[in-house]
């Protein structure tokens, strides 16, 4: 009740109490994606007090154990289980504050594994590469822009971009393909293409040719940020790049009126609910639909697919949703980040598969076996 009670998501939603193991919650609309929506964190009723929110309460088989800090920072988690299916009744999650003392900690026997966006050949070590599809990144055009509101510049804009190139050159091992808004979802156009790049490519003649983008700090995006600079330069626009901190990141993007295109990370549900980032309602000083787009069939598509609980039908209007942004490209998908997963060869039977958010790399964690280095090499 307390963490339905200061959940955002849930603000609308009112909550009754029916017996000391169940809630009701009371939608003022159906809303298919609402299951979803409950995997939130349980926090204790007196966090706020306690400022112990990373004492997470849930139904799972491990309860956190300890927590270290050093002054307002995390340095170590330690969680546990006395569930006899797991070979580990222990997992310590530290913490470093840059990827060299991440390394260090490595090499000094401090963890078994980490995550790291770096390519390392090191002995006895597993390297799983893992692709987040709960993230994408995205070039958005500011609808509202004298330049970006016109369809067609838009689209002569998007197939200047040889993406093959921006994946061969730039990205590399650093991404996979995002296609669409709903990329890796069930409600996915697979048979549709949404960047196709084209040689013959005429830039529409007009007196305002300057483009600005914006990009969220990081090595990657600024990268990109040029590729994309260099593309439209090359068709005779002129582009100047300004790059945006990730400290209060919404604030900061409020406060850039002037940009025309921004490229950002976003993170997404597994369902392919995107009505918080492309409804028209959600263009406004507090709503995530950057670009201010807006198109009525779009919102109709939106509204009806989270009416509806029958998979097939919503399907048909997310369809509809992902055709319009082909015609119409409010924005450019682009990529799902790539991560290295590395674990030491002591470590067996990880099984990775598809990774939608980052914690599912322990989905499998009850069947991961310990076989010391030494017997490994023995056999």
């Amino acid at each position: 009740m307390y963490t339905a009670s200061k959940s955002p998501v849930l603000r609308e939603v009112s909550t009754d109490r029916i017996d000391e193991r169940t809630v009701r919650f009371n939608l003022p609309n159906r809303f298919s994606p609402f299951l979803d929506i409950l995997t939130l964190q349980i926090v204790p009723a007196d966090s706020e007090n306690n400022n112990d929110n990373v004492f997470i309460f849930g139904s799972g088989d491990f309860r956190i154990l300890r927590v270290k800090t050093d002054k307002s920072l995390i340095k170590e988690v330690i969680i546990g289980t006395k569930d006899t299916k797991y070979s580990f009744k222990k997992i310590v999650f530290k913490f470093y504050e840059n990827e060299d003392a991440l390394m260090n900690g490595y090499k000094l026997g401090e963890i078994n594994g980490f995550l790291s966006s770096g390519r390392f050949l090191w002995d006895n070590i597993k390297d799983f590469r893992v692709s987040f599809l709960g993230r994408y990144y995205v070039l958005i055009f500011n609808t509202k822009s004298k330049l970006m509101e016109n369809v067609d510049i838009r689209k002569e804009l998007a197939s200047s971009i040889d993406f093959d190139a921006l994946f061969n050159s730039v990205i590399n091992q650093r991404g996979i393909k995002a296609n669409g808004p709903l990329s890796y979802t069930w409600g996915e156009l697979t048979d549709t293409k949404f960047l196709e790049f084209s040689e013959s490519f005429e830039k529409e003649v007009g007196s305002d040719n300057k483009i600005n983008i914006y990009y969220v700090f990081g090595e990657l995006n600024s990268e990109v940020a040029k590729f994309v600079k260099e593309s439209w330069e090359k068709v005779g626009y002129s582009v100047d790049i300004f790059e945006i901190p990730q400290e209060n990141l919404l604030s900061s993007i409020k406060k850039v009126a002037d940009f025309d295109v921004i490229l950002m990370g976003q993170e997404v549900s597994i369902d392919p609910d995107r009505y918080v980032f492309w409804h028209s309602t959600q263009g406004d000083e507090n709503g995530l639909n950057f670009g201010k787009y807006k198109s009525l069939r779009v919102d109709k598509a939106l509204e009806e697919g989270r009416k509806s609980q029958d998979r097939e039908e919503r399907k048909k209007h997310y369809s509809i949703m992902q055709k319009v942004f082909i015609d119409e490209v409010p924005a450019l998908f682009l990529y799902h980040p790539t991560f290295h997963f590395y674990i030491s060869n002591e470590i067996e039977k990880v099984n990775l598969g598809s990774i939608y958010y980052p914690w599912e790399i322990f989905k499998n964690f009850s069947s991961w076996k310990v076989t010391p280095v030494s017997n490994l090499q023995s056999e």
